[in-house]
């Protein structure tokens, strides 16, 4: 059983449109900024038993993203949000945020896109399995979480965590 991370799936919704975006992959990249594991209702459906949520802030990098794209980025994070993000409304997320500085002139700009998320994580009880609770044993499967290795940039100074 794999926990549904929508971060991952806006990633390769944005992804496919990079040729009509106008940026190579070495102008993407994203990360998670901020997890916090809140209780499921522990209740049981179809999905398995819903033992939490992962509430997080996401963040979308584009390097040198051109003008003219702006709008159709900020058009095509809301489309999947629409279209994918079931439990939004549930959860009040706030709207996406987009940061822009203008480089090249207003040419180009580095946007940084950030997105709240709630995934729920449903449980499925297996023997053998890691989490257990009311005296059963459960597996959670994988959770794709990136964690940032190194920081380039802090108040405009250039450094290195390695």
């Amino acid at each position: 059983m794999n926990i549904r991370c929508r971060s991952n799936e806006l990633d390769e919704h944005i992804k496919k449109h990079f040729d009509r975006l106008g940026i190579l992959p070495e102008q993407f990249d994203s990360e998670i900024m901020e997890l916090t594991v809140v209780p499921g209702g522990m209740t049981e459906s179809e999905a398995g038993l819903h033992y939490a949520n992962f509430r997080y802030r996401y963040v979308m990098y584009i390097e040198r993203l051109p003008k003219a794209q702006l709008a159709l980025l900020a058009l095509l994070i809301q489309n999947y949000l629409d279209r994918c993000d079931d439990v939004r409304d549930r959860f009040d997320l706030p709207d996406v945020k987009l940061d822009v500085i203008s480089l090249d002139r207003g040419a180009t700009v580095d946007v940084d896109a950030t997105v709240e998320f709630v995934d729920p994580a449903y449980l499925v009880q297996v023997d053998g399995g890691l989490i257990l609770f009311n005296g059963a044993e459960y597996d959670a499967g994988e959770y794709d979480l990136r964690v940032a290795e190194t920081l380039d940039s802090v108040d405009g100074e250039i450094g290195d965590t390695d």
